[in-house]
């Protein structure tokens, strides 16, 4: 279902793309892997698909579902910390972005883009 997702954002196909997306990503949570790198890509790329229809409070919804107390604290929520930044920042609540941005910096100070997200949200 993810190459088929995938194929069809390609196409331009988004509503398609982000119901094969729905689809994976509820199999992935029907087996009690939401947290699996697998499952996380799949919820990452149908929140790219939400962006690109302008759906930022659904996308915004499903990270906020995905990011629970436990993931947060732990280095691989920061890509998805990131994305949150990016849907927040599209509808231009930079202040509400700072601290997603600063929490994913902190679990990969290595990152340089992580430095680059964070420091034009500081003004």
């Amino acid at each position: 279902m993810r190459s088929l997702g995938l194929t069809l954002e390609a196409e331009g196909k988004m509503a398609e793309a982000e119901q094969m997306h729905r689809e994976a990503l509820a199999g992935w949570r029907k087996r009690g892997e939401s947290e699996t790198r697998q499952a996380l890509g799949e919820l990452d790329s149908l929140v790219h698909v939400l962006v690109a229809q302008k759906k930022f409070g659904e996308a915004e919804q499903l990270l906020g579902e995905a990011l629970t107390p436990g993931l947060i604290k732990r280095p691989s929520s920061a890509d998805l910390l990131a994305l949150r930044v990016e849907v927040m920042a599209c509808q231009g609540r930079w202040q509400e972005a700072v601290t997603d941005a600063a929490l994913a910096l902190e679990h990969q100070l290595s990152n340089p883009d992580r430095y680059h997200t964070l420091a034009p949200l500081w003004r």
